[in-house]
């Protein structure tokens, strides 16, 4: 089996590397660890694997469980989302990447980069580590980590609890922000650093706008622990992100392109959409009503003609439309970034803390001000008139911020709206799907991997065995 690193090959259109594919590595086997590798090759590589791996299957996962997109009729590769119908072998490759892939790499430019006092390459390699172990806790709850990465040293690391890992994260962003960046053994990133461009104060934003992330997860777990984290945060100046994090270098050159779009629409690049994948009328019915500008923007008018139309959640048995072509598709396209973390959720985050906690702000505003964002990253105007006075999406708290923040996900960073869903409640108007094999209760988790239960058994074993789309993770009390 070969590691699926399709999107490397913007290493060799940037920096003029050839870089293929190599050996796929098992999550418990020997770090990436070439002997010639330097941080400034290696980095790329790790971004790649996230952004493979998160703009790819786990995109098409956190849009079905958003309900922003749903299987389309006639056909039936995502039915088993729809109908939370997942079993250990349905992304075992995604988990594995991560491990194997980018956590592997990004670890070795974190170690190395320590060694050099390279500080730059140091957090922004602490930053991109943090944020996929998140990922990971959110997904499945307790996984391996402080034994994690230790290849042939400890090949069946034990699992750790969410929280503690949580903490860790936390502890070595802290670290990583400590550093001089500007010591002269920091090197500055060029086109390397396929998010910023080398820009470490985007960095440095990103990292308080990812502490604020993880310390937000915990409002409904741990209260006293997210309320002094965000305080702390607020009080400290520190400053948030106001443009996207995000892989954008995709081109519409094959083996260049978004990987959604590569893997599941078109690898020659001649696909108008995934005849799988249609408009969610959990999404679709709101844009429409609120006459939202988004709406040709966040997905294609059917390809038949004619105006949106969309299913409601899981109804892919729907006789009405027996062909994809009467219904509205995702608007992803070859050159579609995968975002990480977007300018308009960390407004929505800010706003959040500011309601919640009474930190230093203007909560209305910052909401204000996420919504304009989402806009302009979809190239159109006109929000003022949908938050102003009397309009759909006036300001009202904390549910109409998670309430803009589902919307300002789609298509972009869908896990996220998932997410927050479990932990707020909100949106409240989601849709059970009819085919659903859970009672009727909604996922909240993925089940382990079919490589941890056959490599790493006694201790999945200790923490309880497998477990079910249905079962709460740590933080996840609300819904």
């Amino acid at each position: 089996m070969k590691r699926q690193y399709k999107f490397i090959t913007l290493l060799a259109m940037l920096m003029m590397v050839a870089t293929a594919c190599e050996d796929f590595l098992d999550v418990n086997t020997d770090p990436n660890n070439p002997s010639e590798a330097t941080v400034d090759l290696v980095f790329p590589a790790g971004i790649s694997s996230v952004a493979f791996t998160i703009g790819g299957q786990w995109q098409v996962l956190g849009s079905f469980w958003s309900q922003h997109w749903t299987q389309s009729t006639g056909a039936n590769q995502y039915a088993v989302i729809d109908d939370y119908n997942i079993t250990e072998t349905q992304y075992d490759g995604e988990y594995s990447e991560l491990y194997a892939g980018a956590l592997n790499d990004l670890n070795w430019v974190s170690r190395r980069a320590a060694e050099e006092e390279n500080w730059n390459y140091y957090l922004m390699a602490e930053v991109m580590r943090a944020y996929t172990f998140q990922v990971l806790v959110d997904l499945y709850d307790k996984v391996p980590y402080f034994q994690a990465l230790q290849g042939s040293d400890d090949t069946t690391p034990a699992f750790d609890d969410g929280q503690a890992i949580y903490d860790d994260l936390i502890a070595r962003i802290d670290d990583a922000l400590s550093k001089d960046l500007d010591a002269f053994t920091s090197t500055q990133p060029g086109r390397d650093d396929m998010v910023f461009q080398g820009n470490m104060d985007n960095w440095i934003k990103f990292a308080n706008t990812l502490k604020l992330k993880i310390y937000m997860r915990q409002t409904e777990a741990r209260p006293e622990v997210a309320q002094a984290g965000i305080t702390e945060l607020f009080n400290s100046g520190a400053e948030f992100l106001d443009v996207d994090a995000e892989m954008a270098e995709y081109v519409d050159v094959e083996d260049f392109r978004n990987p959604y779009y590569a893997v599941q629409v078109s690898s020659a690049g001649n696909g108008r959409g995934n005849v799988d994948v249609a408009a969610s009328n959990t999404l679709l019915e709101v844009l429409i009503n609120a006459g939202d500008p988004r709406l040709d923007a966040i997905f294609n008018t059917p390809e038949a003609g004619g105006p949106h139309i969309g299913l409601d959640q899981g109804d892919y048995s729907n006789t009405g439309f027996q062909n994809h072509v009467f219904l509205s598709q995702p608007a992803v396209g070859p050159t579609h970034p995968v975002v990480f973390m977007s300018a308009a959720e960390s407004k929505f985050l800010q706003a959040e803390a500011v309601e919640r906690y009474g930190v230093p702000g203007d909560a209305e505003a910052l909401y204000q001000e996420g919504i304009e964002a989402n806009f302009e990253k979809h190239g159109v105007s006109g929000a003022a008139a949908l938050y102003g006075p009397g309009g759909p999406y006036e300001y009202d708290g904390i549910e109409s911020v998670i309430f803009q923040k589902w919307i300002a996900c789609a298509n972009f960073n869908a896990l996220e709206s998932h997410f927050e869903r479990l932990r707020t409640g909100y949106p409240d108007h989601f849709t059970i799907t009819p085919n659903n094999i859970t009672g009727g209760v909604f996922p909240r988790r993925l089940p382990y991997t079919s490589t941890e239960l056959s490599n790493n058994a006694v201790n999945l074993n200790a923490i309880g065995g497998q477990k079910t789309v249905i079962q709460r993770t740590w933080w996840n009390l609300a819904n």
